[in-house]
């Protein structure tokens, strides 16, 4: 695994490499179904799917794919498409939901699916509700053993004197201290980074966005360059258009996939460009990258909306 490079793994169809040389598998079912191990975009997904596969195919002797979508939302979707294999009325799957889950479907035979790592608040709370506790067509087998969060994160230069950027209200550009921090980000902040914030109404309804902007400040006649949000795109949609709404922040959320996201982090860095990053931790990203978490005021942290 360590040696294996991002996103290894055969296609559909094709047979993985053996890692556990010389292990008789304990079992042989052919007559079980299939066994379909979600796999998402980021790293700790990655590996708990690869040692899944390992120890259920090659320990266990059953038959194994993986399913490689970008998000974990929409999971318990694709594992009630297994529940009503083989009959009418199961969920609609889009080209999002894997290419490996799709060609399980189309066999018309029953097949099962599981993923290891599910993030309740991600997946939401209407979908526990219809697949687990209605329909009972998924089964919640445990916890994940640890406690995750989300956040925004600075490049720590940006929190050191001059500029001092501890908590979100230092990125309204409508306070004095702000505007000062942003007159001096326009001479640093890279011409690429000057992002145009063009039709794009909410990254929960139109995922092929580029770049959203909050719309109370696209009216503003500020000069000043926005600070570029950093994204992954379909990740906590709605919230992060509420903190930057509620707030007023004079940002850009620039929608970008998990590789893109690692890519421009390390390049601001090396750049010494102003960012702003929306990540969870733990993280491989977070640890390795040199940002400080800032932090939402206590008394008013804004609510989501489903307004723009």
């Amino acid at each position: 695994l360590a040696g294996a490079p991002q996103g290894a793994g055969p296609a559909v169809g094709q047979v993985w490499p053996t890692c556990l040389e010389g292990v008789t598998p304990q079992l042989s079912k052919p007559s079980v179904p299939k066994l379909l191990v979600e796999e998402g975009s980021w790293e700790s997904s990655k590996l708990v799917a690869a040692i899944l596969r390992i120890l259920l195919q090659e320990h266990l002797g059953y038959d194994v794919a993986v399913n490689r979508v970008h998000s974990v939302r929409g999971t318990f979707r694709r594992a009630a498409a297994a529940a009503a294999a083989g009959a009418s009325g199961g969920p609609v799957l889009t080209d999002k939901d894997g290419e490996a889950l799709h060609e399980a479907v189309a066999t018309g035979r029953r097949f099962n699916y599981v993923t290891a790592e599910v993030w309740p608040n991600t997946v939401g709370i209407e979908a526990i509700d219809e697949y687990v506790v209605l329909r009972e067509q998924v089964r919640l087998a445990g916890q994940l053993g640890y406690r995750g969060r989300t956040g925004f994160y600075v490049p720590s230069w940006l929190s050191d004197a001059p500029y001092l950027v501890q908590i979100y209200f230092a990125l309204n550009a409508s306070n004095a201290a702000a505007r000062a921090l942003f007159e001096h980000l326009k001479t640093e902040l890279p011409e690429e980074l000057n992002v145009d914030c063009g039709a794009c109404r909410s990254l929960l309804a139109e995922t092929s966005c580029e770049a959203w902007c909050p719309p109370s400040t696209r009216a503003s006649n500020l000069t000043l360059p926005r600070v570029p949000l950093l994204h992954i795109g379909g990740y906590d949609p709605g919230t992060v258009e509420a903190i930057l709404e509620n707030n007023g922040f004079h940002m850009a959320a620039i929608l970008l996939d998990v590789a893109a996201q690692k890519a421009a982090v390390e390049k601001y860095l090396r750049e010494r460009a102003p960012f702003v990053l929306y990540m969870w931790e733990p993280s491989p990203l977070i640890a390795k990258s040199d940002v400080t978490r800032i932090f939402l005021p206590v008394s008013d942290c804004g609510a989501p909306s489903s307004a723009e």
